[in-house]
């Protein structure tokens, strides 16, 4: 019988929800979470946010979960970052945040992103503005380019946002316009891009 690794990614995360649920492990999926819990987009990991409380537990969570075998745990400040087999099939990338950060200024903490968490299927995720941000954060801050599968939906959804204000105090003003610029397509990429030394 050839191997389905939807059916054990299905199987895997309905029981990691759960046991999430008995163990009050606070979390939301950051983004590129649509196809799941039926498909892993593009085969890549799952981004979690997790509240303080929950961000310790998770190593001692995840130990406790029947079929599933902690191959790489990985912790620092900003992310735990987990491989992990699931009934010695299924491997699963899952990195866990207390928080979003840049060079240790946390721009979101997780008690903000799941203020405006909402329900997906059978998970919270965050509000357009977060998945936004991170989005374009993920790539623009820590990585020097724009991934542009993004665009589609960081550019309307950035392009008018007054929550964006939020962030002049870490980012600074001109970046924050520069940002809101870019995402209202008044300047370009590259514009954008030189734009990061100064961040």
């Amino acid at each position: 019988m050839k191997y389905n690794r939807n059916i054990y990614l299905k199987d895997f995360l309905i029981k990691l929800f759960d046991l999430f649920n008995t163990k009050a492990i606070e979390f939301l999926i950051l983004r590129n979470y649509e196809s799941l819990p039926d498909e892993l987009r593009d085969g890549g990991d799952i981004d979690f946010i997790l509240s303080s409380s929950s961000y310790g537990r998770i190593y001692g969570v995840l130990s406790d979960m029947d079929g599933l075998d902690i191959l790489i745990s990985s912790r620092r400040t900003v992310v735990h970052e987990f491989v992990v087999m699931y009934e010695g099939i299924l491997y699963v990338k899952l990195d866990f945040h207390p928080f979003e950060d840049w060079h240790g200024a946390i721009y979101f903490e997780s008690s903000e992103i799941f203020s405006g968490a909402t329900k997906y299927k059978m998970f919270p995720v965050p509000s357009a503005f977060h998945q936004a941000i991170t989005m374009l954060f993920a790539s623009y801050l820590y990585g020097g380019f724009i991934k542009q599968k993004y665009m589609d939906f960081v550019k309307p959804t950035l392009a008018n946002s007054k929550e964006l204000d939020n962030l002049v105090p870490i980012f600074g003003e001109k970046n924050i316009d520069a940002i809101r610029d870019f995402a209202k397509q008044d300047i370009s990429e590259k514009k954008l891009l030189s734009r990061r030394k100064s961040i």
